[in-house]
């Protein structure tokens, strides 16, 4: 990749004058590393006290000061004031032997400027400390010098590793601390956990904060914890094996330059990650932010989510309803949600339902605060009593499906088959859903459209379940999709076939095969547990897939999917098991004698 050097350049990459502001900072803390290995080399966090020091390199005895300027124009009065402000204030730094003062700047020098520095040099110099104004030309000399131009002069999208990185959500209100949050990560001295309990926005918050830093590492990464590290990399990397190459192609990435910065953000981690034995490969070789439940985690400095104001939450509340409210609306608002310990989630949902009901808004919410809660099914913490609220049933009753036409119903019961992967755009296609109406349920909240697919809340997919009639029977008749090989190509990342992986699981609870070809479900199965090296499941499904084939009389029709399904198994006990995967061929290799051998 050709790398551009251009300071327009690393102003645009960078989320302009604000982003690349302090971006400009590390990039010159990087430098100075790389040209002085032999010497300590530290950013000065930003306040009152920092003794005008943004970076500072000692050997141990005398101390070079750098002050880092994001100025791309002219030099003015009041800049001009900045800069003395600066020098002078190490003036006044005790016990520290200071033997030059730099100040560095992304743009070329006038000739008036020039002259400036001069004078500037010359009135400062009875204090006998050298002074050196670095511009813009010489950091880029100087950093291709050292190879690190390509770094900071390269565009985020070749940085960041991950298929299906977060974006900021629209409707997202910032956190008073997430400045904060930025300095402890971009200091990169410790892990941080973003602790909370659920529905208290900490995915939000994490994802606004990768948005803001991604762009300060050399990698950066965004992940989901699945069962394990190994797993949750293969998934987000749309890797088919999970195997010690993956991993050991994993770390490379991590080093693969000198004095290299990465960032990864795990989201949802559970206890098992505190007994992950790859889980030292994302600490030993990046700064990690974690998300999760949990109180705590050995070795991270954890940041407790604290619910919004009244103010906050009300402000969440007028983001998603899109709509004026009276000042009487608002306080009805701050009373539902203390009722429901302020939950992000449930104001998000609350307010989209307020959205599309044909109800005043002030009725609206009166009735809400009417109905209570006293409901069964899926739960949110309630943060003051550290206990559960019960709400699907009383969602359900909000997102009422009584007066949505049948193409909707189709389409939301398909939804609600899947967990929190949700479903790629192929399915949508099988079950032969409209753009037009999935449009319209996007719009109303009902389902969530991104670059992987289509998701749908929890919640929401719980009231659905509790709302629909002759649900086992709708599931009896979904088998002609499920069964069609077509919608588990090879090509499908593994992202997408987790999609489907779910769907399988779910429906086989309920379906009743009824002919030979039912059985396929139980193929498309196998592979996914072979592309998801769950090999651990991998005996019963095959025990299963034999066992209701046997329920068939033999026949020609029974011995076809017998032969695919022995293969599938085969194949993936390769893997894992190779005297299973032997009498799986010689399995097939039986039928293919007995019935095909002719063909």
């Amino acid at each position: 990749m050709n790398t551009i050097e251009s300071w327009d350049n690393f102003t645009r990459y960078y989320g302009g004058i604000v982003g690349a502001r302090d971006c400009f900072e590390l990039a010159c803390e990087d430098l100075l590393k790389h040209e002085n290995s032999t010497c300590e080399v530290h950013r000065v966090k930003a306040s009152r006290g920092d003794g005008g020091i943004d970076v500072y390199v000692s050997n141990g005895k005398l101390i070079q000061i750098f002050q880092c300027k994001f100025f791309v124009d002219t030099l003015t009065s009041s800049r001009w004031k900045q800069i003395e402000n600066s020098f002078y204030r190490i003036l006044e730094l005790e016990d520290i032997h200071v033997n030059g003062w730099f100040l560095c700047v992304p743009k070329e020098f006038t000739k008036e400027e020039i002259v400036e520095i001069e004078k500037f040099k010359n009135k400062n110099c009875v204090y006998g400390i050298p002074i050196t104004f670095v511009d813009g030309n010489e950091l880029i000399s100087r950093m291709k010098a050292v190879n690190i131009c390509e770094k900071w002069f390269s565009p985020i999208l070749h940085r960041c590793l991950c298929t299906n990185a977060p974006h900021k959500c629209p409707e997202y209100i910032e956190r008073a601390e997430t400045n904060t949050l930025k300095e402890v990560i971009l200091d990169g001295e410790h892990h941080l956990l973003i602790s909370g309990i659920g529905g208290m926005g900490k995915t939000t918050l994490a994802e606004n904060l990768f948005e803001e830093v991604k762009m300060m590492f050399d990698v950066s990464l965004w992940m989901t914890y699945k069962e394990n590290v190994a797993s949750s990399i293969a998934m987000v990397m749309a890797e088919k094996n999970v195997d010690e190459d993956l991993m050991l192609y994993f770390k490379k990435m991590m080093n693969s330059k000198n004095n290299q910065r990465n960032i990864i953000f795990i989201d949802d981690v559970d206890s098992k990650y505190l007994f992950d034995k790859d889980r030292d490969i994302l600490e030993q070789n990046a700064v990690v932010i974690a998300t999760s439940r949990m109180e705590s985690v050995s070795g991270y400095t954890t940041y407790v989510l604290e619910p919004f104001s009244d103010i906050e939450c009300v402000n969440v509340f007028k983001r998603y309803y899109k709509r004026s409210l009276s000042s009487q609306d608002e306080n009805l608002i701050a009373e539902l949600v203390n009722q429901f310990g302020k939950s992000t989630l449930l104001i998000e949902l609350f307010a989209r339902a307020a959205n599309k009901s044909s109800k005043d808004i002030h009725v609206f919410l009166v009735d809400i605060l009417k109905l209570g809660v006293s409901s069964v099914g899926i739960r949110v913490q309630n943060n003051k009593e550290k206990t559960y609220v019960k709400i699907a049933e009383h969602l359900a009753n909000l997102y009422s499906l009584e007066n949505i036409t049948d193409e909707w119903k189709r389409i939301l019961i398909n939804f609600s088959l899947s967990s929190e992967r949700g479903v790629i755009a192929k399915f949508v296609k099988i079950i032969n859903a409209s753009e037009e109406d999935i449009g319209d349920l996007v719009e109303f909240g009902w389902i969530k459209r991104n670059t992987q697919g289509f998701y749908m809340h929890a919640l929401i997919r719980e009231c659905i379940r509790n709302q629909i009639e002759g649900y086992d029977d709708y599931i009896a008749n979904l088998k002609e999709f499920y069964t069609n090989r077509e919608l588990y190509q090879d090509e499908y990342s593994i992202i997408e076939k987790g999609m489907h992986f779910d769907i399988i699981i779910r429906i086989l609870k309920f379906i009743k095969f009824t002919c030979e070809q039912d059985v396929y479900i139980f193929y498309n199965l196998i592979q996914l547990l072979d592309c998801f090296a769950y090999y651990d499941s991998l005996d019963s499904v095959v025990g299963l897939a034999v066992q209701e084939l046997e329920k068939f009389e033999e026949n020609k029709i029974r011995a076809k999917v017998g032969c695919d399904i022995f293969n599938a198994a085969g194949l993936a006990y390769l893997s894992c098991d190779k005297t299973k995967a032997l009498i799986c061929f010689l399995s097939e290799e039986q039928l293919l004698d007995k019935f095909f051998v002719d063909n």
